[in-house]
């Protein structure tokens, strides 16, 4: 099947399964589409983790799985008859703000077409996706933070990949990244007009994240579509049906990514403070772990810790495959690199706006953050706020920013990294508070409508300039006939040197690599060896026992190994990954088979920024002549 058929079959199928949900649940809510397009989504993650648990991860089976949605589609209910239909007022705020819509548009589509370049995404999201769909199962990575993590919407890439291939899977994730868009612009232009519907929608498409992650693989944009439905439903419904919608929403979130759990706890939260109802928290809790439960006991059942590795103390994990010197190691390195703010209450007030102003490395927020207009919107959503005081606690725009603030106050005492990226799926909700409350600045913030106005026109300058920066990397591929191994080799460094891997390295071989961004790139069995997350293969700085790095590389089945160093000799480690594989050449336990220069940009936006060189260091092990008489254990 070709990657736009794949791509417009699963867009479809996730609209009808969305659509079915709905019908099920009974909920009526306006319009249904909006409601139940991540709904629809989040149901082929959930129903193809079952094909992939059973070998089913194939065209049939999941050509089968696609056919109730299409089906589905046939519950679309159209306009009720009663009188011809009228065309909105095409002001000449509301054509410009379409005009943009349009350009983004096209841009998400210019990076659909092309090939994946984010290293997140060649590190783990399409390298795991790829997995499951050429093996036509689940697969399991021994490895914390990007291995053994809940990947509902993997799985979804996987569908895509298993149906049309990288194609498919790039203009899935391109059509994916839309997913918040209709319900962001439903929940703002029913209180305050289409036009700040469509700003709304500007200001969430344009977010430096957004431009960056929206059409790759990273999952955080498609979970801020799940989130903003169990936000909005816990705020705008009644009832356990509500509640259901709600929970299976945050389940569906929490079986993306761990973070949903804290959503689902600020949920639930809210709701039973709300309406004090049992029976719907119950049927939220229920439903939430019946949508986000099935990776949890996925981990449990490969690895023994559920939340791998954060139990990994207290339950019977494998040694070989955690143990506390890593879990050690590991805290002092994510208290280094993902923390700077002490966890207080100070701190957490300052947290936005240092985020926003003065972002420290370890927010990841320099080129990528959540931009200037929650910061600047803030004030005068307070006047307004002021203004209404009296309708305020009735309203469910104050619920909807209750779940918002309590899911970032756990988020930022309970997290283990404070980027500002986990928190990018709580923005569409904050948006939609946050320009319905500019809309309604009223007779007494007459004065204060102007500056809104023109905070709303910076960021969404700023946006469309990060807009047309962002996008040119994938005109220049699509205009000017460039091939995909020259977009890869400009976008990921040593891009080639997986080529070469490629054709060299024998079909049973298996590598242990420690270049993530070339996971997915790699054809041959490879794991990725993070000297952070695993310990199928202890590299951590300090480690010089080659007699122990040398069983694990065989235990585990790997015949070569892959690295980088730096270009001067003097700066090589003689600990680690690069340090014990030159003590093995000592012993005659390996030889380099490939050398190759390597160099990365700080930017594939702004090649401008730098970067650094170095080299890529391919050696293949040789047991034949190794000093450490060792039982040689069959490739995995």
């Amino acid at each position: 099947m070709s990657g736009f058929l794949a791509a417009f079959a699963l867009s479809a199928a996730s609209f009808g399964w969305g659509l079915l949900a709905l019908a099920a649940l009974r909920p009526d809510p306006r319009p249904a589409a909006a409601w139940g397009w991540p709904l629809g989504v989040g149901l082929l993650g959930w129903f193809g983790c079952w094909l992939g648990a059973a070998g089913l991860l194939a065209p049939g089976p999941i050509l089968a799985l696609l056919a109730p949605g299409w089906a589905g589609l046939a519950l679309a209910r159209p306009r009720r008859a009663g009188g011809p239909l009228r065309p909105p007022s095409l002001s000449p705020m509301l054509i410009a703000l379409a005009a943009l819509l349009a350009l983004v548009a096209a841009a998400t589509l210019a990076q659909g077409l092309c090939p994946p370049g984010d290293a997140d995404s060649l590190a783990y999201h399409f390298a795991l996706a790829r997995r499951m769909a050429e093996s036509g199962h689940l697969v399991f990575e021994p490895r914390a933070i990007d291995g053994a993590v809940p990947q509902l919407l993997q799985t979804t890439y996987a569908l895509a990949y298993a149906l049309g291939g990288e194609r498919a899977m790039t203009l899935w994730c391109g059509i994916s990244g839309w997913l918040a868009v209709p319900l962001l612009h439903h929940l703002v232009a029913r209180r305050a007009g289409p036009a700040w519907g469509l700003a709304a929608v500007l200001l969430w498409l344009t977010t430096p994240t957004v431009l960056y992650a929206g059409g790759t693989g990273q999952v955080e944009p498609r979970t801020a579509a799940f989130a903003l439905v169990a936000i909005a439903a816990v705020a705008e419904g009644r009832g356990w049906r509500w509640a259901v919608l709600g929970g299976l929403a945050a389940g569906f979130y929490a079986g993306s990514k761990y973070p949903g759990l804290l959503l689902a706890a600020a949920a639930l939260a809210v709701l039973l403070a709300r309406g004090r109802d049992l029976r719907a928290g119950l049927a939220f809790a229920l439903a939430a772990a019946l949508a986000g439960g099935q990776w949890y006991v996925w981990n449990w059942l490969n690895i023994g810790d559920p939340v791998f590795p954060m139990l990994a103390r207290w339950l019977p994990v494998p040694p070989e495959l955690w143990n506390q010197a890593q879990a050690a190691f590991m805290a002092g390195s994510f208290g280094v690199a993902e923390v700077a703010l002490p966890r207080t209450p100070a701190a957490l007030l300052a947290y936005p706006f240092l985020a926003t102003f003065a972002p420290a490395d370890a927010f990841d927020a320099g080129r990528a953050g959540l931009g200037l207009f929650p910061v600047l919107a803030l004030p005068f959503a307070l006047a307004a706020a002021w203004a209404g005081r009296r309708r305020l606690a009735a309203s469910p725009l104050t619920t909807m920013a209750a779940v918002v603030a309590l899911t970032a106050v756990l988020w930022f005492f309970l997290g283990p990294s404070q980027r500002v990226r986990h928190l990018l799926p709580l923005l569409p909700a904050l948006l939609a508070v946050l320009t319905v409350a500019l809309a309604r600045l009223g007779p007494a913030g007459s004065a204060l409508k102007w500056p809104a106005g023109a905070a709303v026109a910076l960021c969404l300058g700023l946006g469309g300039a990060g807009l047309a920066v962002a996008d040119l990397k994938y005109v220049r591929h699509l205009a000017g006939g460039e091939s995909r191994a020259d977009f890869l080799d400009r976008n990921v460094g040593g891009a080639a040197m997986a080529a070469e891997i490629n054709r060299v390295l024998p079909a049973d071989s298996r590598l242990f690599n420690t270049e993530r961004q070339l996971n997915y790139l790699i054809e041959r069995p490879l794991f990725y060896g993070n000297a952070i997350f695993q310990t199928v293969v202890e590299i951590r700085p300090g480690e010089i026992d080659p007699l122990r790095f040398w069983t694990q590389l065989r235990r585990g089945g790997f015949t070569h190994v892959l690295f980088r160093r730096g270009q001067d000799p003097a700066d090589w480690p003689t600990d680690g990954v690069v340090g014990m594989t030159r003590l093995l050449v000592d012993l005659g336990c390996a030889e380099a088979e490939l050398v190759r220069p390597f160099s990365i940009l700080n930017s594939r936006t702004l090649p401008g920024l730098g970067g650094g060189r170095g080299e890529l260091r391919l050696y293949r092990l040789t047991p034949a002549t190794c000093s450490l008489s060792l039982p040689v254990a069959e490739p995995r």
